[in-house]
């Protein structure tokens, strides 16, 4: 007999062997409608409660009597009143780190293309364009730059803007960091030169952001920010769309102050069908895949069941987010 519910209140792909560790010990219900009256009835049961995306409230965690955890599968945790949950003695975790790499990888696979433009070679010989062996006779636009020797400038340097850090010197980069929570002399142990926010923007070749959405990060990379930067170079968000300030980036986008910019994350999701960015040539998007490899999704759904499997025994999991 199970110890208690673990309730995934989103659409979750988990591993066979994570959902083994969850059963051992407890019961596992996924809620099949985001119904608000259907999730607060199945929330009166919930021991844990697994999210994503949904919005937990403090009316949902109050209307939990045995609810002892919230498993983010993810990073981000804007979506979960984390006071609520801590005046309840509810433990609120995340999977920092099991993604790191496959976000990491994306945001390099997004500056390849930028320097290579291998897509729209692609497209040049699809078309018939490609008349001529001499590489004088190819169309500017591909011709590349190389990422050796380029600045990199990496905002926030937990799991993952460490990883690109890193992935980064292996390139040849120069990496500039800004992180206030970090101690200089630890970043510049790995090869990092920590500079101020307004630094960073100005002397970058890439601008690569990965914080959490707070509110204190809301909207932090505004127009003020994106004018500071070279006209050739390229901002990247990985991280949450509330961080940036999406008329201002558009703009900038539009009025070509900065070269381009790729973008994993919206302040809506999914992306609205009228969004000004889907007119844009220097911009890149993708639906929020930066986390969704194989890998990632083994470790990830390996993170969700050991955190919940210790709240079902009692014990405190790791990654809380809420500490009392």
């Amino acid at each position: 007999m199970g110890q208690g519910v673990v309730l995934f209140a989103d659409k979750i792909e988990m591993t066979k062997e994570a959902v083994e560790t969850i059963s051992t010990v407890g019961k596992i219900v996924y809620l099949d409608t985001q119904s608000q009256e259907e999730l607060t009835e199945r929330f009166k049961e919930a021991t844990v409660v697994v999210s994503e995306y949904t919005k937990i409230t403090r009316e949902l965690i109050n209307s939990a009597p045995m609810l002892k955890g919230i498993v983010v599968c993810g990073v981000g945790y804007d979506h979960i009143d984390v006071g609520a949950a801590r005046e309840k003695k509810v433990y609120v975790t995340n999977t920092r780190g099991s993604n790191a790499e496959a976000v990491a990888e994306l945001v390099f696979s997004f500056m390849l293309h930028f320097c290579r433009q291998a897509l729209g070679g692609d497209h040049f010989i699809r078309k018939g364009h490609w008349r001529s062996q001499h590489t004088g006779d190819l169309p500017e636009f591909l011709l590349g730059m190389e990422l050796e020797g380029k600045t990199l400038g990496t905002i926030g340097l937990g799991a993952i803007g460490r990883r690109v850090a890193q992935i980064g010197k292996c390139f040849g980069m120069d990496v500039l960091g800004h992180d206030p929570y970090l101690e200089p002399s630890n970043a510049e142990g790995i090869g990092i030169k920590m500079v101020g926010l307004e630094d960073l923007f100005r002397q970058a070749d890439f601008v690569t952001i990965h914080v959490p959405a707070t509110s204190e990060t809301r909207k932090m990379v505004g127009s003020r920010l994106l004018n500071l930067m070279k006209k050739t170079a390229f901002f990247i968000n990985c991280s949450r769309g509330s961080i940036v300030d999406e008329p201002a980036l558009i703009e900038a986008l539009r009025s070509r102050t900065i070269g381009g910019a790729a973008l994993d994350v919206f302040e809506q999701e999914p992306l609205a069908p009228d969004s000004l960015l889907l007119s844009l040539d220097n911009v890149i998007l993708t639906p929020h895949i930066g986390g969704y490899t194989k890998e990632a999704i083994r470790k990830t759904s390996l993170v969700v069941a050991e955190q919940c499997a210790k709240i079902l025994k009692g014990e405190i999991p790791p990654n809380v987010v809420n500490k009392w």
